[in-house]
């Protein structure tokens, strides 16, 4: 088993560039290694939630490349703020999804908001020292809040239409349309 720790790769990548360390971003790293097996699956070893989180996102950014970080921005509502106005038609809905993440992210639970956090911290370090791997200027500084709104499902503006005329039609009264329109 091929043996990577995810503090030494991220301390030799901070000083062969020689940029600052966040004060909460070595606490994490400290807390967790990560192991990869001689095909890259990686397994992670952490001390708590949060820690394990901050790999997690830094390894699917390993894996996966950029989409990771851009399915965050999708679930911000900010697509069109990073890649132009063509990218804006999820914009809305997704915006919806933030704004209701945002008001009940007070109420999860302390474990769960341990794991948004860290992830969100996993993803932001591995954005700052892999710049060249995202369009210039990318720095969108994630929360918690952007990783709990990909967990917030949103009916689609089709969807809402389509429900809205069946309802105009008449059929409110059927338990297994307002079953469909309401799920």
């Amino acid at each position: 088993m091929a043996v990577t720790t995810l503090v030494k790769r991220a301390l030799v990548l901070v000083l062969a560039v020689n940029i600052p360390l966040p004060a909460q971003v070595p606490a994490l790293a400290s807390q967790v290694e990560v192991l990869r097996t001689t095909h890259g699956v990686p397994h992670i070893r952490a001390e708590n939630l949060k820690a394990a989180a901050y790999a997690l996102a830094y390894v699917q950014l390993e894996d996966y490349g950029p989409r990771v970080a851009f399915a965050l921005v999708r679930a911000r509502g900010e697509m069109a703020k990073w890649f132009g106005h063509d990218s804006i038609e999820g914009d809305y809905t997704a915006k919806l999804a933030y704004d209701e993440a945002v008001r009940r992210y007070a109420l999860l639970d302390q474990d769960t908001r341990d794991v948004y956090e860290g992830f969100a911290a996993g993803a932001n370090r591995y954005v700052e020292l892999h710049p060249e791997e995202f369009p210039a200027s990318f720095a969108p500084r994630f929360t918690g809040y952007d990783v709990a709104s990909k967990d917030v499902e949103m009916p689609s503006p089709a969807a809402v239409r389509s429900c809205a005329t069946r309802i105009s039609r008449g059929m409110r009264d059927t338990t297994r349309h307002r079953s469909r329109c309401l799920t």
